[in-house]
């Protein structure tokens, strides 16, 4: 097995699990989503994904801030309640994603990017989908819905077919996602 599998494999079975963590509200979610994007930067780095792989430096240190936050930022110890964002957060997530796009576009293109525009929008919606994730905040999974979209075609399209499979299955868990943080927010038990 080539090092580049070694790597994709790592992400998925890492990436699996992180996010089906992430929809039950696990706590382990963060650390071995760190691991996830280890695997990723390395990988996405081989295959000239340069701001994806770069994200994945934003994404460890947001899940460590995610860590802390599902540990101490709720009223009670690893109970942080599932909230929808509020205008401003909106807003400013809306401003970040459309302004951020356009100067990661024109930066990547300087680097010889295999796919600059797609490759800055999915990195930008995934950086405001992770901070929010961080916060409980329900919008979240729609972003990362969004996103699982877009990088089902780059993955495909670079070849890194098994890494473009994984996103149909994180799309499926967004799903799920949405489902059962919906259910938290009304109060409802959700089955582990």
């Amino acid at each position: 097995m080539s090092a580049s599998e070694v790597l994709e494999w790592t992400g998925f079975v890492s990436g699996i699990l992180c996010v089906w963590w992430v929809v039950r509200q696990r706590i382990a979610n963060w650390p071995i989503g760190i691991v996830n994007c280890l695997a990723w930067l390395i990988l996405l780095w081989m295959n000239a994904i340069y701001l994806n792989a770069i994200l994945q430096l934003v994404y460890i240190t947001i899940s460590v801030y995610g860590w802390w936050h599902w540990l101490y930022g709720g009223p009670a110890r690893d109970a942080l309640p599932v909230r929808c964002a509020v205008t401003s957060e909106r807003m400013w997530g809306l401003l970040v994603i459309a302004g951020g796009t356009l100067l990661g576009t024109r930066l990547m293109r300087l680097a010889g990017d295999a796919a600059p525009v797609w490759d800055s929008l999915t990195t930008i919606t995934s950086i405001v989908a992770i901070y929010w994730q961080a916060k409980k905040i329900y919008e979240s999974w729609m972003l990362w819905l969004a996103v699982d979209v877009i990088y089902f075609g780059l993955y495909g399209s670079q070849r890194l077919w098994l890494t473009a499979l994984t996103q149909v299955a994180f799309g499926m868990m967004c799903v799920m996602g949405l489902r059962d943080w919906r259910r938290s927010m009304a109060g409802e038990t959700v089955a582990a």
